[in-house]
């Protein structure tokens, strides 16, 4: 990536318009401790900040819909804000953060990921219970989901 390893680097905000974060952009920029990440950004691609042991808080914005191991091994990483626009988190993407003590997730996340288990283990009679999950979700986690 363009930065890789650039241990000097502490602070980042990235420019408005941009739309990708690319494939091991900062990996390893261990001395980072804070990133700005525009809205128009859509897209934060595998190990962009892989290894960025001095991230302690980040906030994902709502235009990127789905990342994956794009923050794996931010050890540093305390808190974590996922945006309403996201609807799937890859499996490796907080691999290894080790001090990770607070993350907000969004409802649309939780309910995509519920549909996606119960596409690859589900059977034709789990769809009422299946439904009744995710709309005690959506009643305890979506503004206004308790009404018709």
């Amino acid at each position: 990536g363009a930065f890789t390893g650039c241990t000097s680097l502490t602070s980042l905000t990235l420019p408005e318009g941009l739309s990708t974060i690319g494939p091991s952009a900062f990996i390893g920029c261990i001395g980072l401790t804070s990133v700005a990440i525009p809205d128009s950004v859509t897209s934060i691609e595998d190990n962009a900040f892989r290894g960025c042991t001095g991230l302690t808080d980040l906030v994902i914005p709502a235009g990127v819909t789905d990342f994956s191991s794009a923050f794996a091994s931010c050890r540093g990483l305390t808190s974590v804000t996922i945006s309403d626009g996201v609807t799937r988190i890859g499996g490796s993407a907080f691999y290894n953060c080790t001090a990770l003590a607070s993350i907000t997730i969004p409802a649309s996340v939780t309910i995509n990921e519920a549909v996606e288990l119960a596409k690859t283990y589900g059977g034709q009679g789990d769809a009422p219970y299946i439904n009744g999950v995710l709309a005690t979700v959506v009643k305890n986690h979506c503004p206004g989901g308790d009404k018709p």
